[in-house]
């Protein structure tokens, strides 16, 4: 047909375009939208810190795995003036202790490990593997205290205990009468940090550690010119200072020194 006789088309209508959904954002993502700044300088130096601890503790750990002893230090030695002013007695001097009558007193350690056994009543005993400067040892703990202290007791944890002992044979028995953290007793000590660095690189990482607050004062001691030249900064406010902050600001490339005092 000629062009002008062909009949028209009819358009279909067109139906009107919905908006674009828009994808919704995954839950990490909001979180992160929601939280406000503070938020994230709290979670960066909380995952600052745990790296930092994850490194020295796996450190020591390696050692005790691969030799079954701490070759390059203790988890102790971080405690050094905190015990010193508890008073505490190394196992090796609560044994002789014992062996001449005694039968309490306290004494810090490191958790190696802990087992749980069943005596002939039915009830659960918890068998622990103890460590501190002097040697190993082991302590047992009965149902209401294992029940009590179980989170207190898991390897790895730096312990205060009171150990009642008693001589049987040649050989000294102690067991578990009560259990604190030992970086829960250091919080409750005023105490001070004197942190020496060898360069201003470190001040970054120490500002993490540093996050939470407390009661202790923290000066920076910054070397200069290959340490011809110091500058002491005394922080502003008051910090959270522990035996589990120093070992983790000793860990930290560029510290020379940590002193806790």
């Amino acid at each position: 047909r000629p062009r002008a006789c062909r009949p028209r088309r009819r358009r279909r209508a067109q139906r009107p375009r919905r908006p674009a959904r828009r994808r919704p954002l995954r839950q990490r993502g909001r979180r992160r939208l929601l939280q406000p700044p503070a938020a994230h300088a709290a979670a960066a130096a909380a995952a600052a810190t745990a790296r930092v601890a994850a490194r020295a503790a796996g450190r020591l750990q390696r050692e005790y795995e691969a030799i079954g002893f701490f070759l390059t230090g203790h988890p102790l030695d971080a405690y050094g003036p905190i015990l010193r002013r508890l008073s505490v007695q190394k196992f090796s001097d609560l044994s002789r202790a014992i062996r001449a009558g005694a039968t309490t007193g306290r004494v810090a350690a490191t958790v190696l490990d802990r087992q749980e056994r069943r005596t002939k009543s039915g009830n659960k005993m918890g068998i622990l593997a103890l460590s501190d400067q002097t040697g190993h040892f082991e302590a047992i703990i009965f149902q209401e205290g294992l029940n009590h202290y179980r989170d207190q007791l898991e390897p790895g944890r730096a312990v205060l205990l009171v150990l009642q002992g008693q001589l049987e044979g040649e050989e000294v028995r102690v067991r578990i009468q009560s259990v604190e953290l030992l970086d829960q007793v250091a919080s409750r000590l005023p105490s001070a940090l004197r942190i020496t660095v060898s360069d201003p690189k470190p001040l970054k990482s120490l500002s993490e550690i540093l996050s939470e607050k407390g009661d202790g004062e923290v000066n920076i001691i910054v070397q200069l010119e290959n340490g011809q030249r110091e500058v002491d900064i005394k922080l502003p406010g008051a910090y959270r200072a522990t035996p589990h902050i120093a070992g983790l600001l000793q860990a930290v490339p560029g510290v020379v020194g940590v002193e806790l005092t």
